[in-house]
């Protein structure tokens, strides 16, 4: 139920098959706590699909728009099909990062975060990518071997953690940059630690598209801002 509730706040109007896409549970079972949470006012129907119900429903301006949400969406959808792993995306809140958006493969860490996961930033490696990438001093930069650490990531664009959630599992993580600024990171399931190589080139191409899509969206918006 908390993955349909934070899969609806981020993108309102979905269906029963949206949300199994994006949660990772069976249609059938969507269908059911739907059904209970539309009953309990936690969700409501649309002609559009579902989204927030009178008990969650609130205004949140720094909520992603629509577009972005897409392009989000298409560029994990994308990434987990040439890759066959489960995917995501994180952005950073304070000293955390959080995981707004996961869609999932058939390989997967042994306790995937869901969606609205928080982590402190240095223990993954979504969260050392954008450490590496925002400007000034990152929170936990006077620890040397993380100092080091980060200036290697920066360098890569890649930061891999191996056997941190669980042995013999691990991920590997890209920066987007958009416009000189940190938008978030995305982040693909390993499996096999010689993966990383082929998996990181997908990784990192991935979220420089999804830099490049964004950006061009926010010079869109800003000359028609202009014009107008």
């Amino acid at each position: 139920m908390a993955d349909i509730l934070s899969a609806v706040e981020a993108e309102s109007g979905l269906s029963v098959r949206d949300l199994a896409e994006r949660t990772g549970l069976h249609r059938s079972t969507v269908s059911r706590l739907s059904t209970g949470m539309v009953n309990h006012l936690m969700l409501a129907r649309t002609a559009a699909g579902l989204k927030l119900g009178p008990r969650f429903r609130r205004t949140e301006p720094d909520r992603p728009d629509t577009v972005t949400r897409r392009l989000v969406f298409e560029t994990l959808q994308d990434l987990r099909d040439v890759t066959g792993r489960t995917v995501r995306l994180a952005r950073l809140r304070d000293r955390s990062i959080v995981y707004t958006d996961v869609l999932r493969g058939p390989v997967d860490l042994p306790r995937p975060p869901t969606i609205g996961t928080a982590l402190t930033a240095r223990s993954t490696a979504a969260g050392k990518v954008i450490l590496a990438h925002i400007p000034g001093p990152a929170t936990g930069t006077e620890d040397p071997t993380l100092r080091d650490e980060l200036c290697e990531i920066r360098t890569s664009g890649l930061a891999v953690e191996w056997g941190a959630a669980a042995a013999g599992s691990g991920c590997v993580a890209a920066c987007v940059i958009v416009d000189d600024a940190v938008f978030g990171a995305i982040s693909v399931a390993l499996a096999d630690v010689e993966d990383v190589d082929r998996v990181g080139l997908a990784v990192r191409t991935a979220a420089r598209g999804l830099a490049r899509r964004l950006a061009t969206v926010t010079a869109s918006r800003e000359r028609s801002e202009a014009s107008s």
